[in-house]
């Protein structure tokens, strides 16, 4: 086994172990897409979608992962994995897409460009916390919910 599978083996147990003492609706799940692992994820009691990056970048997807959720899920928050050194610099098309209950979103540090489409349909989105690394004039717009050159301002941003 190579230490990269043995470290994601013991960051999902510490993930299940720390979920289930705080009270998560769902397992942890694993985002595997064309052989390469992703992400891990989950959606506590209060709608919550924790998202823990194993790559330095999201898939392209056709149709969120989430969208059955979509009901469920009120904010999404990206969470670090002590176990993993990569950092999660780009979140791809469609990922979020459709999740219209969404209401806020923290963006992990390092981030530095968000597909226009990753949150199209978050007709609810009302805060998105970005950090300083990413350039929002490669991100100038966010289909069907922000407009990052047009709409900035300081009420609905909130930089890291």
């Amino acid at each position: 086994m190579t230490t990269s599978f043995i470290h994601r083996i013991i960051a999902i147990a510490v993930l299940v172990i720390s979920f289930a003492a705080n009270g998560m609706a769902k397992e942890p799940s694993l985002i595997d897409y064309n052989d390469t692992e992703y992400f891990t994820w989950n959606i506590d009691d209060n709608g919550t979608l924790h998202v823990t990056p194993l790559a330095e970048a999201t898939p392209d997807f056709q149709e969120s992962p989430f969208i059955k959720y979509r009901k469920q899920i009120t904010s999404i928050v990206f969470e670090e994995d002590f176990y993993n050194e990569a950092t999660l610099s780009k979140i791809g098309k469609n990922l979020f897409k459709g999740l219209d209950k969404v209401k806020s979103v923290t963006l992990p540090g390092g981030i530095q460009s968000v597909d226009a489409t990753a949150f199209e349909g978050c007709t609810s989105l009302k805060d998105m916390s970005l950090p300083t690394s990413i350039n929002l004039n490669d991100n100038s717009k966010l289909k069907g919910c922000v407009d990052f050159e047009e709409n900035y301002n300081e009420q609905f941003y909130t930089m890291l």
